[in-house]
């Protein structure tokens, strides 16, 4: 659902900046994060719909409880908007954002909120919510990542025709 916004701002983050226009990055990072959000609210709208259909698909069983779908669902905008944050931050060369977050913090974090919430409840939703919690503390630390690196640059609107040459690139 990141629907290729995480690989554009790389690459529009990289030229914004090494051509120095990074008064353009900002907002153009801010679309992309909205496109995979939308996108994202979009699937999670798809998957709660059709969520009997894929819970007998899946064959769950009643112990697993009604609320792991859609608990799972509601991961996916997390995950898209973190991972176009990540993306951005990358542009800038700088990888430890996603070594802390993407590859250490989230999965840390997932272990510690299971272990919270299974203080209380020793369910597979449970772990499913802990997953997701991951994901939403995640995306605040993406976030962050990005604003402290980019804050001291002014915003300015992305350039006209900004968001064809994005679709031509991030379209499959």
């Amino acid at each position: 659902t990141r629907a290729g916004m995480d690989m554009v701002v790389v690459r529009e983050v990289a030229i914004g900046v090494g051509e120095g226009r990074s008064e353009r990055t900002r907002a153009a990072v801010a679309h992309a994060v909205a496109i995979a959000g939308g996108v994202s609210v979009l699937a999670v709208l798809a998957l709660l719909a059709a969520r009997g259909s894929i819970e007998e698909w899946l064959s769950l069983p009643p112990a697993v409880g009604h609320w792991a779908l859609p608990a799972a669902a509601l991961s996916l905008p997390f995950i898209a908007i973190t991972n176009v944050w990540l993306g951005a931050t990358r542009g800038l060369r700088i990888m430890s954002y996603t070594l802390f977050v993407f590859w250490a913090g989230q999965n840390l974090t997932w272990i510690l909120f299971s272990l919270l919430l299974w203080a209380r409840w020793v369910t597979p939703d449970a772990s499913v919510a802990a997953y997701t919690l991951s994901w939403v503390w995640a995306a605040g630390a993406a976030a962050w990542a990005w604003r402290r690196e980019s804050q001291r640059w002014p915003v300015e609107p992305p350039e006209p025709g900004w968001f064809g040459r994005v679709f031509r690139y991030a379209a499959p």
